[in-house]
C-alpha cells in the first residue's frame, strides 16, 4: 500500500494550514512537501515474518486489552465510530465537517467565519446569508459553494470528541483499533501527534495511511485470511473490523530514547529493542542491565498471564525520573509488526536458546521460567545487536 495523497489534496491541505497559521509558505511547505509527495511502502508484511492469525490481530485491538491493563497504561477515552464517519476518513480531500474549525497555532483561538475568505473551513447560517440583501448569494453552479453545502455532518460525534479532549486535559493523541497516525505527523504543528482540537484529530486521521490500513487491511497478513468471520464485515470487497473505535489518549511528552519494543514468544521475553532505530543514545549502553531488568520485571509481574496470547509484541515506555514502566501498545508477533533492531530469525534463535538452557532450577515458580542469567545475557544481545546493525 502506498501514500494516497493526490496533488489537489496536497494543495488543499497546505492552503488550509497556511490559512490556519499552522504553516508558512516560505519555510514549512518546503519541509513537508517531500513527505507528502513521496510514495513509500507502509504496513508491508515481511515475507519471513512468523505466521499470525485473526485471533492474534483481534487481541491486539486497544479496546480489547486496555481494560485489563488500565492501571499501567495511558488514560484513554473510547469513541465508537459509525460507517459514515470512516467512509468519510477514506475519502480524498480535506473538507472538515460542519462545526469543526482549525485552531490557530499561535493563540490557540478557534478561527471564526470572520477570519476566512471563501475558504473550505468557513461557514455561515442561512439566516446570516439572508440578512444582508447586498451580500453575494451562493451560486449552486459554483464548485466551491457546492463543496461548502456538502460539508459532512457529525454533530453528536464532534461533541463527544470535543468533550473527551477536554476531559483528558485538553491535549490528546489519536489512535484507531491498532494504529496511531504516526505517518501523518508532518502535518501537525510540532511534527508530533498532539491534538488540542477536533480539527487536529480529523486532519491527522485523514492524512494517514496507517489509519486506512486499520480500516481496510488489518487482516491481510493473517494465515487464516481476511475472509468473512465474526470479527470482520465485508464492504466493497474489503474486510473491515466489525467495530471501529477512536481511542483518544492523554498526551504526555515521551522521550523517544526511552521507548522500547519487547518480543515475547511462548511466554519467554526473548528480545528488547529501542523503538527509535534512527538514533544512537550513548547512555542506553550504560543503563542496559537496568533497562532489561526493569522491563523483564514489568513483563513477569504485570503482563504475563493477563494477556490472552502467549506469543506477542508489546511496546512500553520507561519514565526516566523514577523508572516507572508504562504499557503503550500490543502487536502481533509477525505480520505487519516490525522487528526493528532484530530480524525474526534472530528472535526465533534467541527463543530456542532460552528453551534449551538447562540452567532453569527444578521446581521453579512459573513466573521465573527464564534462566537465571537471562537478564545479563539478554542485555548483551540487545545492545550488541544495535551496534552491529548501525554504523554510529
Amino acid at each position: 500500500m502506498h501514500a494516497r495523497l493526490r496533488p489537489g489534496t496536497i494543495l488543499l491541505i497546505c492552503t488550509a494550514l497556511v490559512e490556519a497559521n499552522q504553516l508558512s509558505w516560505t519555510k514549512d511547505i518546503e519541509r513537508v512537501l517531500p513527505a507528502m509527495t513521496s510514495t513509500v511502502d507502509i504496513k508491508k508484511a515481511d515475507p519471513l515474518a512468523p505466521k499470525i492469525f485473526r485471533k492474534d490481530v483481534c487481541a491486539c485491538q486497544i479496546q480489547e486489552w486496555w481494560p485489563s491493563f488500565r492501571p499501567c497504561t495511558i488514560k484513554t477515552a473510547f469513541i465508537d465510530l459509525k460507517e459514515d464517519f470512516f467512509e468519510y476518513l477514506l475519502q480524498d480531500g480535506l473538507v472538515l465537517p460542519e462545526g469543526v474549525e482549525p485552531v490557530t497555532a499561535s493563540s490557540g483561538r478557534v478561527k471564526s467565519k470572520d477570519d476566512y475568505s471563501d475558504s473550505d473551513f468557513s461557514s455561515s447560517s442561512e439566516s446570516e446569508q439572508g440578512s444582508n440583501p447586498d451580500e453575494e448569494q451562493s451560486d449552486p453552479n459554483n464548485p466551491d459553494d457546492q463543496e461548502q453545502a456538502t460539508r459532512p455532518k457529525f454533530g453528536e460525534l464532534i461533541d463527544v470528541i470535543s468533550k473527551a479532549i477536554e476531559d483528558l486535559g485538553g491535549e490528546v493523541f489519536p489512535k484507531l483499533n491498532w494504529s496511531a497516525p504516526k505517518d501523518a505527523t508532518w502535518i501537525n504543528v510540532g511534527e508530533n501527534l498532539k491534538c488540542i482540537s477536533v480539527a487536529d484529530v480529523i486532519i491527522l486521521l485523514k492524512s494517514s495511511d496507517f489509519a486506512v490500513h486499520d480500516l481496510c487491511h488489518a487482516f491481510d497478513a493473517c494465515a487464516d485470511g481476511p475472509n468473512e468471520s465474526e470479527t470482520t464485515v465485508s464492504v466493497e470487497n474489503q474486510r473491515r473490523p466489525t467495530k471501529v473505535v477512536l481511542a483518544l489518549r492523554k498526551w504526555f511528552d515521551m522521550k523517544t530514547s526511552m521507548e522500547f519494543r519487547c518480543f515475547v514468544k511462548d511466554e519467554f521475553l526473548v528480545g528488547i529493542s529501542q523503538r527509535d532505530c534512527s538514533s544512537h543514545y550513548d547512555f542506553l549502553l550504560e543503563w542496559r542491565s537496568q533497562i532489561v531488568s526493569v522491563m523483564r520485571e514489568f513483563y513477569l509481574n504485570t503482563i504475563r498471564g493477563r494477556f490472552p496470547l502467549k506469543t506477542f509484541v508489546f511496546d512500553a515506555y520507561i519514565r526516566q525520573r523514577d523508572w516507572k514502566v508504562f504499557l503503550i501498545d500490543f502487536n502481533p508477533y509477525g505480520g505487519f509488526t516490525q522487528p526493528l533492531l532484530f530480524s525474526w530469525k534472530e528472535l526465533d534463535e534467541l527463543h530456542e536458546s532460552m528453551r534449551a538452557d538447562d540452567a532453569r532450577p527444578q521446581g521453579a515458580n512459573s513466573a521465573d521460567q527464564e534462566p537465571e542469567d537471562a537478564v545479563t545475557w539478554l542485555s548483551k544481545i540487545f545492545f550488541a545487536l544495535g551496534m552491529q546493525n548501525y554504523d554510529w
